[in-house]
């Protein structure tokens, strides 16, 4: 009799052996090891734009071929707006050709920002909202609003993510200043009339003299800043005279990458900042204006 109470103390002690080993090999509930989260990454033709992965579960990311185009919202919005709307729209990253980049440039960049180009000659773009696009069904919380904030952050940083992760785009920055919008209206606006004057020979009209090369040197990449000197700059200038936008741009030899804006009751400066240092942008003027000296004598 004692020898079967052995036998049986052993079994149960050897079940409950395989059970605590058991126990201890499965999760424990919700507070067991979750394995890591993995990005997210897209691909539209040979593009492709990666979701970090703690916020993959929060957006929708559409992608669109004919557009070359990834359109990104936060899907609480969108779930919760019912409709396309435009409801949780946090930005658009798209390639985008030259005569694309114009007619941005054109527009003083309204809602976009171009940070990128290739060698085949695209550009590469972040389109945004100006206004708040969350959306919730009944009260915006604060925990809302932490995560659209959380999600804006991330975005502001895709251009130099994307820069990293497709191969051949090299940085491009351009600005979008009044100056940039003037500059590009007299530049890829075929009607746009202009002349330019210097002390040396007075006004000079354009006939004759191909505009494209000089102003394509002012615009290329350049990002242009307002002018913090305090004193305005002094001497003499050439002005690139808009009559169609009733203003004239000075550019002095004082101050070689300054340029006046010069309205009727208001002067506002400028400073040319070039991917080349060593272009000047009064340089550029003093060429053309040579060039339509010769051509015109």
């Amino acid at each position: 009799m004692k020898r079967m109470h052995w036998i049986l103390a052993l079994v149960l002690t050897l079940a409950m052996m395989f059970s605590l080993a058991a126990c201890a090999s499965e999760p424990a509930g919700e507070d067991a090891a979750q394995a890591p989260a993995e990005d997210a990454v897209f691909t539209c033709g040979d593009m492709k734009l990666t979701v970090p992965a703690q916020y993959a579960d929060l957006v929708i990311v559409e992608t669109d071929p004919d557009d070359a185009s990834f359109v990104v919202s936060e899907k609480a919005s969108v779930e919760a707006s019912g409709a396309p709307d435009g409801a949780g729209w946090l930005f658009t990253a798209a390639r985008i050709d030259e005569d694309t980049l114009h007619e941005l440039r054109m527009a003083d960049f309204q809602g976009a920002e171009v940070f990128a180009r290739d060698a085949e000659g695209n550009y590469y773009c972040l389109y945004h909202p100006s206004d708040l696009r969350i959306f919730r069904d009944g009260t915006i919380t604060e925990e809302d609003m932490d995560q659209w904030s959380t999600l804006s952050e991330w975005a502001g940083g895709v251009p130099e993510a994307f820069r990293a992760e497709n191969e051949g785009l090299e940085a491009f920055t351009v600005s979008d200043t009044d100056l940039d919008g003037l500059l590009a209206r007299a530049a890829y606006q075929d009607d746009a009339s202009f002349t330019i004057s210097a002390t040396a020979y007075g006004e000079q009209q354009p006939g004759g003299v191909k505009k494209s090369a000089y102003f394509d040197q002012l615009l290329d990449g350049t990002v242009f800043e307002l002018w913090e000197n305090g004193d305005a700059p002094d001497g003499e200038y050439i002005v690139l005279n808009l009559p169609d936008e009733n203003v004239q741009l000075r550019f002095y030899l004082s101050e070689p990458n300054t340029i006046g804006v010069v309205r009727e009751d208001q002067v506002d400066y400028y400073v040319a900042r070039f991917a080349d240092k060593s272009v000047k942008a009064v340089d550029i003027m003093q060429s053309w204006y040579d060039a339509l000296v010769e051509a015109n004598a």
